[in-house]
């Protein structure tokens, strides 16, 4: 078949040739195009419907550690209160500064059990702050041994954890000295102590009462400035010194707020009397106490009465806490010594080159005021401590009891064999291991 040609003329232009087919496709062209076209509906319907697999698992995330957190002086701070109030030596020892020659022997030297109240809490922390080179300080109230005790500790983080350290020497601490005057004392303390010194002079003059009116000391009211008994506390000191000066005695104590002060109530409100800040300035205060109840000032050169005085001064102390008299005998064995002297030369001085004799007379001293004690009455020592300063003997003092010195001689031999053979039951015992 030819092609169709169509001419078309214009006016203008040379006659222009358009060439069209009239050729018609093939049937099996169309139907491939037809099958072409379904198979790829099929095909794209048939890859819907397959289900789409499971999302790969995403690895978890490896936890990292947390950090460690920071220790705390409060877990020190109570660790070494159950320790103390149970008797835990090893864990107190473990919370200390092991570092320091001076301070860890110490803490050993001072550990002791102080006990768990029935009722309230053990401790209280009243006030901390702290210092440089990672220290703390806390005021600390502890039950201990029946009332509250207050103290400052220090604390110093080393390592992985907090200790208690020795005390802090740093005077910007400590503050300016200070001074205060009671009826019979006078004090010096730092500023950091103002209110525990308080407490103290406090104490002390409820103790001075009680010696002055038990002994019958003389009545001089307020004392001049240089007759009253001289204390300093101090943060540098660590034991107590006891100086007599120009008559005058004075005490050198550590810092109240160090060696700590016990209380009658938990937030130290009361400070408590029968328990004393220092028991060796006690034990000083009443010797001097003694000294003026029994005018010392007027006694002979050449006897020996201030041994009797001092033995009187240790009874009254063990009145003061409670204790019963009779401890002051240390040797209840040596007074059945063949050796023992005669209670008339007891008045005289003693042998200056026998030892093993001064030794009896202070044995049978302390045993004759026990024995007046017990036998007469505590008014009657007192009676035999006032005499002390005017009597020339002995028999002369013991005539102050209204009894003939032959019949005190029988009860006092009398009451040695009781005193001997009571010691022999206690060693007989069985001791419990």
């Amino acid at each position: 078949m030819s092609p169709d040609i169509e001419w078309r003329i214009n006016d203008e232009a040379e006659p222009e040739t358009v060439v069209t087919s009239s050729r018609r496709p093939s049937r099996w062209r169309t139907l491939g195009v037809a099958v072409a076209i379904c198979l790829g509906i099929g095909l794209g319907v048939l890859y819907r419907s397959i289900p789409e697999p499971p999302p790969r698992p995403v690895p978890a995330a490896v936890p990292t550690q947390a950090p460690a957190p920071p220790p705390q002086v409060t877990d020190t701070i109570d660790q070494e209160a159950v320790a103390l109030a149970s008797g835990d030596l090893q864990t107190f020892l473990n919370l200390q500064d092991a570092a320091d020659p001076a301070w860890y022997p110490a803490q050993l030297g001072f550990f002791r059990t102080w006990g768990m109240p029935a009722t309230g809490p053990l401790y209280t922390t009243v006030a901390s702050g702290t210092l440089t080179g990672d220290r703390l300080w806390a005021d600390i109230v502890q039950f201990r041994s029946g009332q509250y005790f207050r103290q400052t500790r220090f604390y110093q983080l080393k390592g992985e954890r907090w200790l208690r350290v020795a005390p802090a020497a740093d005077a910007s601490f400590w503050g300016e000295e200070q001074a205060a005057f009671t009826a019979h004392f006078n004090l010096k303390f730092r500023a950091r102590d103002a209110g525990l010194a308080a407490a103290v002079g406090e104490q002390y003059e409820a103790l001075y009462a009680r010696a002055c009116r038990d002994l019958k000391c003389p009545d001089r009211g307020t004392l001049p400035a240089e007759d009253k008994l001289q204390i300093i506390l101090g943060p540098e000191v660590t034991t107590p010194l006891v100086d007599w000066h120009n008559n005058q005695l004075s005490y050198t104590l550590p810092s109240p707020s160090l060696a700590g002060l016990y209380f009658q109530t938990q937030h130290g409100h009361q400070p408590s009397p029968d328990r004393p800040f220092n028991q060796s300035v006690v034990e000083s205060m009443v010797y001097y106490i003694a000294r003026l109840s029994a005018n010392l000032s007027t006694w002979p050169q050449d006897v020996s009465s201030v041994q009797f005085q001092g033995i009187i001064a240790d009874w009254e102390n063990l009145r003061l806490m409670g204790q019963p008299t009779r401890k002051l005998l240390a040797y209840p064995d040596q007074l059945v010594s063949r050796d023992l002297p005669d209670l008339a030369t007891l008045w005289g001085l003693p042998p200056i080159n026998s030892s093993q004799l001064a030794e009896l007379r202070w044995i049978e001293s302390i045993a004759l005021i026990v024995f007046r004690d017990e036998h007469y009455g505590a008014a009657k020592v007192v009676t035999f401590l006032h005499a002390l300063g005017q009597a020339a003997s002995l028999s002369e003092v013991i005539q102050s009891l209204g009894v003939s010195y032959p019949d005190f001689q029988q009860q006092w031999r009398t009451w040695l064999k009781q005193i001997v053979a009571a010691n022999d039951r206690a060693e007989s015992l069985p001791r419990v291991q």
